[in-house]
């Protein structure tokens, strides 16, 4: 069986790229994106050509495909040939309204369209709801929930033995935080909880991500670059600041910290807590949209945070996003000071976040359920 894709961006990555070992992956580029390319450069896209879509035409001629497998997209005309998708919020995503929308609606409801892979039961709900408003329910019976894999990356001896040293009231606590953009994200908060926290504590925290931009979470009324350049600089000895790292440096160095953190404002799936359970550490971060599936206070810590009744955080003004960042701010403060005065909660944490990647994200586990999928799609 011959699997088409599309792109080879890191949610494909982890979700659908070599990951059933029955099938045979090929690239095929999408005609849309082909005819894209020259009024891109010229500042405008046509109507027909925006949204997340593919076409095929000719490019589908150029590799045999049984199905194709897309992230976020449905297919259009040209595009004939079969398809599952993974999604991560609703589908579909290409236009909001209108006749566009309906021919993607079409599209999900035709023969076509063989099954929606729910990134989450979160994105499963969203779904579900919006299917209900627009009168589509008979779309709910193509839905499945598939959470991403996710390889073990240490064993439990080796979380023991790091943690060894907090029981004895050794240190420094080493915190760990991810994220390209880290306003979004909770970096900010990060930078000045821990600020907070290290009048009290020893620790040492290392934040990975850019502060110089911000985007649909952030704001310029609301974050400020300058003042954290100014807690980077007077706190550098302990607080150590990276624009970017390369994965394979970033497992590197979660092996040897103790909590990982995505205080964030907005994300579909955190797929840096399950890199960081992986390597046996224990998450703070808050408790929106697909996250207490990934993690809970059994295996971790969660900030509560006002939600919009489909589980998202509400930043849809300066004054809402003020109110969340200072929100996230108190409380990663109080679970950090939680955390570091009992340290022996955070091995027996982290065990338990192991734990959770081995029973719910096997990558051997997620490829069998892929494989069947695809094979009940062309059945």
């Amino acid at each position: 069986m011959t699997i088409g894709y599309t792109t080879r961006g890191d949610p494909v990555t982890r979700t659908i790229l070599e990951k059933s070992s029955s099938c045979e992956y090929v690239r095929v580029r999408s005609f849309k994106n082909l005819a894209k390319k020259i009024p891109e450069l010229l500042g405008k896209v046509p109507s027909c050509l925006r949204g997340e879509t593919f076409r095929g035409g000719v490019a589908e001629g150029f590799r045999h495909v049984d199905l194709y497998h897309f992230f976020n997209l449905i297919a259009l005309p040209p595009c004939r040939k079969p398809y599952v998708t993974t999604f991560e919020t609703t589908l579909p995503r290409a236009f909001s309204s209108g006749r566009m929308m309906q021919r993607g609606i079409a599209s999900m409801m035709s023969s076509q369209c063989r099954r929606l892979i729910a990134l989450s039961e979160h994105a499963q709900r969203r779904q579900v709801a919006f299917d209900k408003a627009n009168a589509i329910g008979e779309l709910d019976k193509k839905i499945t929930v598939l959470l991403p894999p996710q390889k073990v990356l240490v064993s439990e001896d080796a979380i023991e033995q790091k943690n060894q040293s907090l029981r004895g009231g050794g240190g420094p606590f080493r915190l760990l935080f991810v994220g390209k953009n880290l306003y979004r994200k909770g970096g900010s908060e990060i930078i000045k909880a821990a600020v907070e926290v290290r009048k009290d504590f020893e620790i040492e925290a290392f934040v990975i991500g850019d502060y110089e931009h911000v985007d649909y979470a952030s704001s310029w009324k609301v974050d400020s670059a300058e003042d954290l350049k100014r807690l980077l600089n007077e706190n550098e000895g302990w607080l150590h600041h990276f624009k970017a790292m390369p994965n394979d440096e970033v497992i590197a160095l979660a092996k040897t910290c103790h909590v990982g953190l995505l205080p964030t404002r907005d994300d579909t799936f955190g797929y840096s807590v399950l890199e960081f359970q992986a390597c046996g550490l224990p998450c703070i971060t808050t408790d929106i949209r697909a996250l207490p599936e990934v993690n809970n206070e059994e295996i971790g810590w969660l900030v509560n945070v006002p939600k919009l009744p489909n589980g998202c955080a509400d930043f849809s003004t300066a004054e809402k996003m003020r109110e969340l960042s200072r929100t996230i701010e108190k409380g990663l403060v109080e679970k950090l000071r939680e955390a570091l005065t009992s340290p022996e909660a955070i091995a027996e944490k982290g065990i338990g976040a192991l734990n959770n990647i081995k029973a719910n994200h096997s990558p051997e586990t997620y490829g069998r359920r892929l494989g069947e999928i695809y094979e009940e799609a062309l059945s």
